[in-house]
């Protein structure tokens, strides 16, 4: 089943730098081999009155192509980034971590993208630059959107 899918995709022999035995052992894309007929172009795919996909061209009733904006994965990662944080003048190092060790997820996450909007443009530009990101799960399985979802 996996080989007529294969065939029926017709991957190229490079796709983002993946050869194809590379990422035919991803478990993402196994996932959509394994259910191609679940990954079919409809007309909610299509622009109105074109008969195929409009972002991978594929037409009406044919697997979309691997590229398409309809696939994705979750990836786990971590990043850390160093950057100026904005806190009331009298806060020491341990009133700093008091606080934000003390926000839910939800508030932390706020408060990060809080501080990270308060950046100035060039201060964005300097900071970025120690942002680092680690990929702490790859092996994700294949997420479907529909356009028209």
């Amino acid at each position: 089943m996996i080989k007529n899918n294969i065939e029926r995709i017709n991957m190229k022999d490079e796709f983002y730098g993946l050869t194809n035995d590379k990422m035919l052992a991803l478990k993402a894309v196994q996932t959509i081999l394994k259910n191609g007929e679940k990954y079919l172009v409809t007309e909610a795919d299509a622009s109105k009155g074109a008969d195929f996909c409009f972002v991978c061209k594929k037409p009406i009733g044919q697997p979309h192509s691997f590229g398409c904006a309809c696939f994705h994965k979750e990836m786990k990662i971590g990043v850390s980034v160093e950057y100026p944080a904005r806190v009331p003048v009298y806060w020491t190092k341990d009133d700093f971590i008091s606080h934000r060790t003390s926000l839910d997820a939800r508030q932390s996450m706020d408060v990060f993208i809080n501080d990270l909007y308060d950046l100035e443009p060039e201060e964005r530009d300097y900071y970025g630059e120690s942002i680092k990101y680690e990929c702490l799960d790859e092996d994700g399985d294949a997420i479907f959107n529909r356009n028209s979802e």
